[in-house]
């Protein structure tokens, strides 16, 4: 049994290191080809970097996700990393040039201001290096995410300190359709839908 834990812990390692040998390094600077669009520059940074392999719900398990030792965890953390935030429509919205979702935008955001992507234990794999942000990308993705914010979902009353804000105090008075408010009286008191 020893033997067998000895062995496995020498055989990832070594493993690990043939992937270094294999496998390029993600990270390029092909965004910056797109300087005059603040949209495409982003999308560009997310590919380059690797973001949609654990990102993105259509993503193909890389070879190393089928060895015995790393294969489930490379699995749950694709999982895991998709259910927190699915590039693929935002990644979508950008190439289209159409609105990125708030919640997206914030992740995103939030992301390169914290470095937590990639996780640390993949950061510093072989496979993975190279797909940390640098501060030229991260400078890119964080105007970007102030300049759409500050257009489609700032306040227009906040105060100027506070229009980057993710979470926006909410308008002094909000505009009604009366319709909307017909429907919903409806649906309220519709006991089909409730009992009492």
């Amino acid at each position: 049994m020893l033997n067998t834990i000895l062995c496995k812990r020498t055989a990832l390692p070594l493993g690990l290191l043939s992937l270094a040998l294999v496998l390029p390094s993600c990270g390029s600077s092909e965004y910056k080809k797109y300087a005059d669009n603040q949209a495409k520059q982003v999308a560009s940074i997310l590919r380059e970097n690797g973001c949609m392999q654990c990102h993105s719900a259509t993503a193909a398990l890389p070879f190393y996700g089928n060895l015995p030792l790393i294969g489930p965890t490379v699995k749950a953390d694709m999982q895991e990393g998709t259910r927190y935030l699915d590039l693929t429509a935002m990644l979508e919205a950008l190439d289209n040039g159409k609105l990125v979702s708030e919640a997206d935008l914030a992740k995103v955001e939030d992301a390169a201001l914290s470095g937590s992507m990639p996780p640390a234990k993949y950061s510093h794999m072989p496979m993975h290096w190279g797909t940390t942000l640098d501060s030229d990308e991260k400078a890119v993705l964080l105007s970007w995410a102030k300049d759409v914010r500050k257009k489609n979902y700032s306040t227009p009353t906040v105060a100027e300190e506070f229009a980057n804000e993710p979470v926006q105090p909410l308008m002094a008075s909000i505009p009604t359709d009366p319709a909307k408010v017909a429907l919903g009286f409806d649906l309220y008191h519709d006991t089909r839908l409730s009992g009492d």
